[in-house]
């Protein structure tokens, strides 16, 4: 604590009686004036009772917000080159694997060059015979001599295959197949 005197204002000791710069007698009922002032203690309840409210309501909230928006298809990767073309893949009769371009996508024009197949992981040869595959046009895997292209040589055995379908360097098909 600092005592000041009440005539020059001067710093002065807190027993001092009379100034030591002024002389002036200084009362002993004369306020003292400090420039320390007890600290108060802060009430930490408001950031309390915030916290909880974002713990309990907020994140659990946008958890499930960022979880709809995800799981529903709000949210997708930027569109690719192929945008959303769409592929089926089924068996057909004499063990044939048929890939069928069935949509276009947004850069869909008069058909696609660029696309590639994979059966098991193995890049199916002959695709570039093909040229340009349209809308509606089936790709015939196996050996046979039914309708649409045929490729690769080696009919195909009872079982499961990997089939990935790719166009413009995009994957539009990446599933399994069965061959009973």
């Amino acid at each position: 604590m600092v005592r000041y005197c009440p005539g020059c204002g001067r710093s002065i000791p807190l027993d001092a009686r009379l100034c030591p710069y002024c002389g002036k007698m200084i009362p002993a009922y004369d306020r003292v004036i400090t420039n320390e002032f007890p600290e108060k203690k802060k009430d930490k309840t408001a950031l309390i009772i915030v916290a909880v409210v974002v713990l309990v309501l907020i994140v659990p909230i946008a958890i499930a917000a960022t979880t709809y928006v995800y799981v529903t298809g709000m949210i997708s990767p930027p569109p690719s080159d192929a945008g959303n073309a769409g592929v089926t893949c089924a068996k057909t009769s004499g063990d044939l694997l048929k890939v069928t371009l069935a949509s276009g996508g947004q850069n869909y024009n008069n058909g696609y060059s660029n696309f590639a197949i994979y059966v098991d992981g193995s890049f199916v040869e002959g695709l570039e015979n093909i040229g340009y595959w349209n809308i509606g046009e089936q790709i015939m895997i196996g050996s046979s001599n039914t309708g649409g292209y045929k490729v690769s040589g080696n009919p195909l055995s009872t079982g499961e295959y990997d089939v990935t379908v790719s166009i413009m360097d995009s994957i539009v098909f990446d599933g399994v197949v069965k061959i009973y």
